[in-house]
């Protein structure tokens, strides 16, 4: 399996989600935005392209229209999300095509360890969350629009 099974269309699954608002206040997000992001539907329009040095960079647009390019080379990237601020990501692919993605906030102390699986048209991220505030394993489910 390649990172190219990750392209495509992407949508939550509520029902087969674990709740994570917990989580979402842990990252010092605020109870407004807290709100907006509980009460909309969360999706993924997932590329991927090879960047100048060869390396593939799997790019996803969130449904704020907020774009985040990964490269998947095993180094932090420094980034500047409209959500969380100043973070910085690691994007590694491991034999079986799992893709892991390490998200880290400086600023508000928080680690965000994911690793997405596919399986059929479902990717299931599982997500080790850790801050000063909450540790948590938690499950995002997403389904692929055909």
């Amino acid at each position: 399996m390649s990172i190219e099974q990750y392209v495509g269309f992407w949508t939550l699954d509520t029902k087969r989600s674990d709740d994570y608002a917990d989580v979402l206040s842990a990252q010092s997000i605020s109870w407004l935005v807290k709100k907006v992001i509980l009460n909309m539907t969360i999706t993924y329009d997932i590329t991927v392209s090879t960047n100048e040095s060869g390396v593939q960079v799997l790019h996803a647009i969130n449904p704020k229209g907020t774009k985040q390019d990964l490269i998947v080379d095993g180094a932090a990237h420094a980034d500047d999300d409209a959500t969380f601020g100043a973070i910085e990501h690691t994007a590694t692919v491991d034999a079986n095509g799992n893709f892991h993605l390490v998200t880290v906030s400086e600023k508000y102390k928080w680690k965000n360890t994911g690793t997405w699986v596919i399986e059929g048209n479902t990717m299931v991220r599982t997500m080790v969350f850790e801050s000063p505030k909450l540790n948590k394993t938690f499950k995002m489910t997403f389904v692929k629009k055909e």
